[in-house]
Order: C-alpha cells, then sequence, then structure tokens
C-alpha cells in the first residue's frame, strides 16, 4: 500500500494520550482491495449479507436497528472455495461517526477487511 490519503491514514484516538501516541498506520478497506488485487490471487467478493438477531441472513440492511453481523465471501485463486468471513456487532461495533449513522456498511467493511 502506497502513502496515498485514501488508503492509509494514521488511527488517532485523541481522547487517550498513551493510545494516541503509539497508534498504528491503518488501511482503509479500498486500500486492502488494492493490496490483495496487487498480489495476483484475489478474485474478488461476493455480495454482502447481513442477519439481526433472528439469524436470518439477508441481501440487503433495511431495519433501523443496526445488523447484528455481516458476512462477506472473498475468492482466492489458490481455493477452491470462498473464504467466509463474519463480523459481529458486538465485537467490532463502535458508538459515534459512522457507525452511529451507518453500522451495515461498517460491518461489512469489517468483515470483508
Amino acid at each position: 500500500m502506497g502513502p496515498d490519503l485514501t488508503t492509509v491514514y494514521l488511527g488517532l484516538d485523541l481522547r487517550n494520550p498513551v493510545i494516541a501516541s503509539a497508534s498504528p498506520l491503518t488501511g482503509d478497506i479500498d486500500g486492502l482491495r488494492a493490496l490483495a488485487a496487487r498480489g495476483g490471487r484475489y478474485r474478488g467478493s461476493a455480495a454482502t449479507q447481513w442477519c439481526g438477531e433472528d439469524g436470518v441472513w439477508r441481501d440487503v440492511w433495511l431495519s433501523r436497528t443496526p445488523p447484528a453481523a455481516a458476512r462477506v465471501a472473498v475468492m482466492h485463486a489458490d481455493y477452491d472455495h470462498p473464504i467466509i468471513e463474519v463480523a459481529t456487532m458486538i465485537e467490532y461495533g463502535q458508538r459515534g461517526g459512522l457507525w452511529a449513522s451507518h453500522p451495515s456498511v461498517m460491518l461489512a467493511k469489517c468483515a470483508e477487511a
């Protein structure tokens, strides 16, 4: 990943000076996709699915309440089957910012990353 400001940024938490002083560089989802594509084995990803507390997976999230989980299947040249990753709101969800206004999008990014 190059030092392009749209793909790499410093993950500062200014509320905590100890964490802010040791914050790592973080890649956004577009940068991670580009890095995977450069390796030549990334074959794309399938459409994201979300589920609520009921455990039913859906192709689109229309509820006003955040999804309980998101999953994404990523295709890789070295594997016969897609790699399926699940991210749960309990593990990844945060309060405020984009998590408050776009929880389904943020959770999908975590699953794909």
